[in-house]
């Protein structure tokens, strides 16, 4: 079963949602966290957990839509899901949760 479930009757909630999410973690990154690419080395867990945190967020997300829209096998249906991914993509850009935007984009 997916990790993000909601119902198109939802999308503003699921989006407010999800930037209340993406905010707690955004601003539990410190700003020691943004030099000298420390999410990229050895260690980046101590480094920079909070980056490490949002791009572990940013690859769940995307997984969960992907998981979502394959494992829906019938066509009609299928298209029933991506839309309401479409939907739910622009309702972040709308509300400027870019974050989450892109992960549900990069899913699509």
């Amino acid at each position: 079963a997916p990790a993000f479930v909601f119902d198109e009757g939802r999308i503003l909630d699921a989006a407010q949602q999800m930037t209340l999410r993406d905010f707690d973690r955004l601003t539990a990154i410190h700003y020691d966290e943004l030099l000298g690419k420390k999410w990229s080395k050895r260690g980046r867990d101590e480094l920079a957990p909070g980056i490490v945190a949002m791009t572990n967020e940013f690859n769940l997300l995307s997984e969960a839509v992907v998981q979502e829209i394959v494992s829906t096998l019938q066509l009609r249906a299928r298209v029933a899901v991506v839309q309401k991914y479409i939907a739910l993509c622009l309702k972040l850009k709308e509300i400027h949760n870019f974050h989450s935007c892109m992960a549900v984009r990069a899913a699509l």
